[in-house]
């Protein structure tokens, strides 16, 4: 089934065997930190996982479904 995907994401916390399960490599020592993750497209220029963060909106005052539409408005 995993083979049918062609993005991976991973996020929260995982080991280094749930990191090999989604991607079939460790990608980190450790654990991923809350709140980051990685993603891996099955393109041949992303042969490895890439890093991204996930901001957290409730905690910088952004959880706002107007201040959103805003922010989307200014953006076009």
């Amino acid at each position: 089934m995993r083979e049918a995907f062609s993005t991976y994401v991973l996020l929260g916390t995982a080991n280094g065997d749930t990191q090999r399960m989604t991607f079939g490599q460790t990608v980190t020592t450790g654990t991923v930190p809350t709140g980051w993750g990685y993603y891996l497209s099955k393109v041949a220029t992303m042969p490895t996982p890439q890093l991204f963060v996930v901001p957290n909106l409730v905690k910088n005052n952004l959880e706002s479904l107007e201040l959103m539409g805003k922010l989307y408005k200014e953006k076009k």
